[in-house]
This record gives structure tokens, sequence and C-alpha cells, in this order.
């Protein structure tokens, strides 16, 4: 794994809060990076941003390792599960309490992170999800329904009100991973640890965030999305 440090190029008040790592979890983001990078160092600078490469075959690693982004690169592709598990490893190790994650295909907003960094500063017990306003009709409807369906059995299963559960744009305290060893390694990872999360009484609050729905081509297929889930629901009954 290649580490690679750059500092953050802005002092805005935002780009000082040492205790929360923004984590980015990489495959195949060469056409997205270079727009993400960017906004991220407007809003709060990139000191405190690391990447997880998930072993990308395009051109991402080399734009990272010239861009002197932090960068911890996977030799193969293992899943966004295990992207986050390696990045919040990396963070209880350089006494980070908290982990941002956002998304490297631009459907997370950059300029929503002080929104969530606000929030954390009333509510810091809590885990922060990014929620969007669906009402627009901008989700394709199969990737809506798959999610409102995952959302209302995380939301009966938790006893906690969950409209989004698909939304990796969310901050994590890192003293909760301790009620959440999730086994998922891939896109179920995030759900998984919400329904241990809830199930264990952890505090779930909501930020809400832009709808966002560009050109990128989603690696989630929703039917896959709803076997899984009904698979993940099935155990947790029994757990």
């Amino acid at each position: 794994m290649d580490e690679n440090a750059k500092a953050g190029r802005h002092s805005e008040n935002i780009s000082q809060d040492t205790e929360t790592l923004l984590l980015c979890p990489v495959y195949n983001a060469e056409k997205s990076l270079p727009e993400l990078i960017q906004r991220i160092d407007t809003v709060c600078g990139v000191r405190h941003l690391l990447i997880i490469d998930d072993g990308s075959s395009d051109s991402s690693v080399e734009f990272v390792s010239r861009e002197k982004i932090k960068s911890l690169n996977l030799k193969e592709n293992r899943g966004k599960g295990a992207a986050l598990k390696t990045g919040f490893r990396w963070a209880q190790r350089h006494n980070y309490h908290y982990v941002l994650a956002i998304d490297s295909d631009l459907q997370h907003a950059p300029e929503d992170i002080p929104k969530f960094l606000n929030r954390n500063r009333k509510a810091p017990e809590a885990l922060l999800l990014g929620c969007r306003d669906f009402r627009s009709g901008s989700m394709p409807w199969p990737r809506q329904f798959s999610n409102n369906l995952s959302s209302l059995l995380i939301s009966i299963f938790s006893g906690a009100r969950v409209r989004d559960s698909q939304c990796g744009f969310r901050l994590l305290p890192l003293s909760l991973l301790k009620y959440a060893p999730a086994e998922s390694n891939r896109f179920m990872y995030e759900s998984e640890t919400l329904f241990m999360l809830g199930a264990c009484g952890a505090k779930i609050e909501e930020v809400q965030i832009k709808v966002i729905y560009n050109d990128s081509q989603s690696n989630i297929n929703p039917l896959a999305v709803i076997v899984n889930f009904i698979g993940l629901f099935w155990r947790r009954l029994w757990y």
C-alpha cells in the first residue's frame, strides 16, 4: 500500500477539524476524481482526506499519486465494504475520532460536508446519515424502490427512523464500530452496519443533502440489492 501526504491549500475553519477523516473509496473513478478533489479542496482542503483505491484498472491510482493525496491502494477489487474497513482501521491508527465517508462518483456534493461537521458538533455521539429528497423524481425508480424497501426494513428492525439507507455519505463515530462488526465486504456492508447500530440503540440522525444523478455508471444492481438485503434481513432475525 502506498501512502502519500498532501497538505490542504486552504485554512478555512472547517479544515482545522483534526478529529474527522474524510474517507473516499475509489474504483475506476478517473473521470470524476479531478473535479471531486478540486471541490473538496475548495470546501475544506485535502489535509484530512484519505483515498482508498479498491483495485482500480484505470488511471485513478496515478492521478491520486500525482496530486499527492493520502492514499491506500488495494491490489485487487475487494468491494466497497472492504475499502471502508481499511479506511476505518487507518483512521483509528492515526487517532481520528470520526470518519466522514463520501463516494467518488460526484453523486455526493462536497459542498454538503459542512452540514455533517456542524451537526456532529451538536450530536457527537450520533451516526449522521445523508438523506436525499426523492420527491424530485431524479432517482431512477428501480434504485428508489430498492432504497425504500431496505430503509423500511432497517427502520422496523432497528427502531430508528431511516429514510435513505443506501446513502454512503455518512459520518461515523469510530467508537461505534465495536457495536457493528459487519462481515460484508461489498455494498451490503453499509446496510449491515445500519442494522447492527440500530439494533443496539445507537443514535442515528439524518442530514439533508442534495440529490444528484449524473451520467456515471453505478456498480450497484437494484435487483441484487433487494435479494441480498432480504437475505441480510433474514439472517439478522436469528442473531
